[in-house]
């Protein structure tokens, strides 16, 4: 067999040099790189803790009120300052009253005349709007008023008409709102019943302030 001439080749493979970042892209990349690590570190001297808190404190102010003496003797017209039938005329002593911690408008209630042995109370009557005085004779120290009937009274201050088992404003405190702190002064009025079912000799009434909110 016959070969022809075999020529052979060598050539040095060239070595691509490693192509280099423009310098403008390096220093771009070195800035951005340089402006984060800066923001992720905390500069020299500032705060850690950039906050500030105040606490707001409050206190409460209670409604009150309060009376003294916390109890007393009606005096009437009868036989040693005792009720006598019918229709006495009986009086408190003067009372002081205290509103407590906050502005209030004062009401006043009275309660029922209770007898010591638990039987028939009286009611209370002529009040605006309340129960009716059902003796049919006409007040002698104020006309236009009706005395009390059986089992009933009444009871007043100044010239307010009267009290019962509702809220009325007292008027001792001209029905306007009252101050922390301010007292007053002031005295009741009763009449007494026309008859009484119970024939007890010793009775209880309660009247009662109510502090109450301006609005």
């Amino acid at each position: 067999m016959h070969f022809g001439p075999l020529t052979i080749r060598l050539e040095r493979e060239r070595r691509r040099r490693p192509r280099s970042l423009p310098l403008a892209r390096f220093v771009a990349v070195a800035s951005i790189a340089s402006v984060l690590a800066l923001a992720g570190a905390p500069a020299a001297g500032a705060a850690t803790n950039p906050q500030s808190t105040s606490v707001g404190n409050l206190t409460v102010a209670v409604r009150s009120v309060t009376v003294s003496p916390s109890s007393f003797t009606i005096t009437c017209g009868g036989g040693g300052g005792a009720l006598l039938f019918p229709n006495d005329h009986c009086t408190s002593p003067t009372l002081t009253v205290t509103n407590g911690a906050a502005n209030a408008l004062i009401d006043v209630s009275v309660s029922n005349f209770a007898p010591n042995d638990q039987g028939k109370a009286w009611v209370p009557c002529g009040a605006f709007g309340g129960t009716a005085c059902t003796s049919g004779i006409s007040n002698i120290d104020a006309p236009g008023r009706v005395d009390p009937g059986p089992d009933q009274f009444t009871v007043s201050s100044g010239n307010q008409i009267g009290y019962d088992g509702s809220l009325r404003g007292d008027i001792a405190t001209g029905f306007v709102s009252v101050a922390p702190g301010h007292s007053w002064i002031e005295g009741f009025e009763l009449y007494g019943p026309q008859s009484s079912t119970d024939q007890s000799l010793k009775w209880k009434l309660r009247i009662t302030w109510w502090a109450l909110p301006t609005s």
